[in-house]
């Protein structure tokens, strides 16, 4: 009997980790040039503080979806720049956010559409991917 008991012990600890409570689903929508996509985020805590990454990722998939249309794409990377916001990243760091906006700004401005576009569409991934990594034990 003892040796079931130890058996059954070391099953248990070796099964995958008990998945961390509340989970709740966050979908969000947004919409540009007759282009809608909903980003999700799972979150493993107070959900309010995370929905902006979701809403980031339905930004970022208009984007990419805009690819040929330029102008849209620039609208909808900024939009989820802003909509993520400045707490992306751990405090080490450096962000450069500000400098590359100004950057696809003028480009935008030089009607070079597609650089600015492609500029800030890079950098809404990259921003969303660092914010994943910062909120790792709270969001999927």
């Amino acid at each position: 009997m003892w040796s079931r008991i130890v058996i059954m012990l070391a099953l248990a600890s070796c099964s995958h980790p008990a998945p961390r409570h509340p989970t709740i689903m966050l979908s969000e929508s947004r919409s540009l040039n007759e282009r809608t996509a909903v980003g999700q985020a799972r979150v493993f805590a107070t959900p309010s503080v995370h929905s902006r990454l979701a809403g980031a990722r339905a930004w970022l998939a208009i984007a990419k979806a805009l690819a040929q249309t330029p102008a849209g794409a620039y609208q909808a990377a900024l939009r989820g720049i802003t909509e993520l916001g400045p707490d992306y990243a751990a405090l080490h760091v450096r962000d450069e956010t500000i400098e590359k906006v100004w950057i696809a700004k003028d480009l935008f401005d030089e009607q070079k559409d597609q650089d600015a576009a492609e500029l800030l569409t890079r950098l809404l991934g990259s921003r969303i991917k660092m914010y994943e990594r910062r909120y790792a034990t709270e969001v999927e």
